[in-house]
């Protein structure tokens, strides 16, 4: 479970989360949803434990990230993966390798062993055959499945997805939800997804956080988000 609490972070005197509190449950699907610029990749690097607050507390499994050790602070990170929103691969390596840098990183795996896991991972995300390919020789659906198979290479009991399904067009962003849902079903992780996309919504249909104004507006089942008919929550649904 992450437990936040009172967390309020501002950058050059300008707040922009306020007194947050939101609880994220064990192998749940919990949506952060909001217009661009809210706060939620903000509040999504600070579970992350790379924006310090201002004030409050963000606690992973009882831990509050911001009192550990470095050591314990990264035995804690490795429970989390984030799927970046531009994918995050890094261009000067092929795909083998980019999936492969986690476990080359923090584990003593025999290269043959990497290798298993890596093609396994892949394919589990409908990728064959593209060990060798470059960042640059992929299209954008497939540079997010590289990036869903160097998320889930570590076994986290958390993964966090930052607009997952931005920029891509419909048909590939339907099978990117389609993707998050299998590995949250198939790997009982706790699935963290932040997006403004309302098909995406729809389509999750997991429990809902909504950020307005720095703070937390609504929180609790899609149906109640949809049917809800306070004025920003309304306005969001018709804008998208």
């Amino acid at each position: 479970m992450i437990e936040i609490k009172g967390l309020t972070i501002s950058f050059d005197g300008e707040t922009v989360l306020e007194n947050i509190d939101l609880i994220i449950r064990k192998n749940e699907i919990t949506t952060i949803v909001g217009q661009s610029g809210c706060g939620k990749s903000v509040l999504m690097k600070t579970i992350e434990g790379l924006i310090t607050p201002e004030t409050g507390t963000v606690s992973v499994d009882g831990n509050n990230i911001f009192s550990l050790s470095r050591k314990d602070l990264n035995s804690t990170r490795r429970k989390l993966a984030m799927l970046f929103q531009g994918a995050a691969l890094l261009d000067s390596l092929n795909v083998y390798q980019n999936v492969a840098l986690p476990l080359m990183e923090h584990s003593k795996l025999s290269e043959d062993k990497i290798l298993a896991l890596v093609t396994d991972k892949l394919k589990l995300l409908g990728l064959i055959d593209i060990l060798d390919k470059m960042p640059s020789e992929l299209s954008g659906g497939m540079k997010k499945r590289v990036a869903l198979a160097r998320a889930i290479i570590m076994q986290p009991e958390y993964i966090i997805y930052d607009e997952p399904t931005t920029g891509l067009d419909p048909i590939i962003a339907n099978e990117i939800v389609e993707l998050i849902l299998k590995l949250h079903n198939n790997f009982a992780v706790t699935s963290i997804i932040i997006t403004h996309d309302l098909n995406c919504i729809r389509k999750i249909k997991g429990r809902i956080a909504m950020i307005h104004e720095k703070k937390i507006v609504f929180d609790g089942t899609y149906n109640d988000f949809i049917n809800d008919n306070g004025v920003y929550i309304k306005k969001f649904i018709n804008m998208n």
